[in-house]
């Protein structure tokens, strides 16, 4: 995992790297990312709180650019309020249509 520049955000977390991860804590009910999403982009393994493994793997219809589409993606939106651990790992889709590995993460937004 490296960091990056863009020139709409300050800093973004990049990754090609099949199986990288991170974790961290955050407080509220809901939480959302900031993608650079695209047919290169892996699918990406989340859970909170220790649950059930969930998957985000994203339209790729054919309009879908190869990379660089901004997107939000809602993680959660029903958690109780409070402390709460999100964990994220990178794979490859194994989908014809899934390319790559590319993770780019620019923000994460938490609700209170």
């Amino acid at each position: 995992v490296r960091e990056t520049h863009s020139p709409w955000y300050r800093n973004a977390l990049f990754t090609s790297g099949n199986g990288a991860g991170l974790s961290f804590e955050f407080e509220g009910r809901a939480l959302c990312g900031m993608l650079g999403f695209g047919k290169h982009s892996g699918k990406l393994s989340y859970r909170i709180d220790g649950g059930d493994w969930q998957e985000f793997i994203g339209e790729r219809d054919w309009w879908v650019p190869e990379d660089n589409w901004t997107r939000p993606v809602l993680f959660c939106d029903d958690l109780a309020g409070g402390k709460h651990r999100f964990e994220l790992i990178n794979r490859h889709g194994n989908r014809a249509e899934c390319k790559g590995t590319t993770c780019k993460i620019f923000s994460f937004m938490a609700v209170r």
